[in-house]
């Protein structure tokens, strides 16, 4: 987001802008309990020589060109509804061309999945590769390290 003042506004667009909200308090990504389980989970596979790659999910507008004042701008949607937002894979040692892979969804603690995702995660499940969710690294409702150890130790 570019801030501009009043007065560049009306230079740029001809007219004084419209009321605008203050910004929201933003906090630092150590005081967000989901970065601080993602962080440890993913550092631990990546320790344990898993490459870990985000998936990304959701709707994006493109950008709105204001010297061209092009409006009609294309609602893309990347991704599945529900999926994951981690894929591990790892290679079997002493063969290059087999992987180990799995599907994970990294929650604060005491969250929760929503119903989508649980759905996602069911039917990949179901077609026999692993996917799972979890709200904590090694002890709590869902931990990730028993989980992990009972897969791939």
């Amino acid at each position: 987001m570019i801030r501009i003042s009043d007065s560049q506004s009306r230079l740029l667009f001809g007219s004084k802008p419209k009321a605008t909200r203050a910004p929201r308090k933003r906090t630092s990504k150590a005081e967000q309990p989901e970065n601080i389980v993602e962080a440890q989970v993913l550092d631990f596979l990546r320790a344990h020589g898993w490459l870990c790659i985000r998936q990304q999910v959701g709707t994006f507008v493109a950008y709105y060109n204001y010297a061209n004042k092009i409006q009609n701008a294309p609602v893309v949607r990347v991704g599945e509804k529900g999926a994951t937002d981690w894929l591990a894979l790892r290679p079997i040692i002493g063969n290059r061309t087999t992987v180990e892979m799995f599907y994970l969804e990294l929650k604060a603690p005491g969250a929760s999945i929503r119903p989508e995702q649980a759905e996602w995660i069911r039917k990949r499940r179901a077609i026999g590769l692993e996917a799972d969710w979890f709200d904590c690294f090694d002890s709590g409702r869902q931990p990730f390290e028993p989980w992990y150890r009972a897969r791939f130790s």
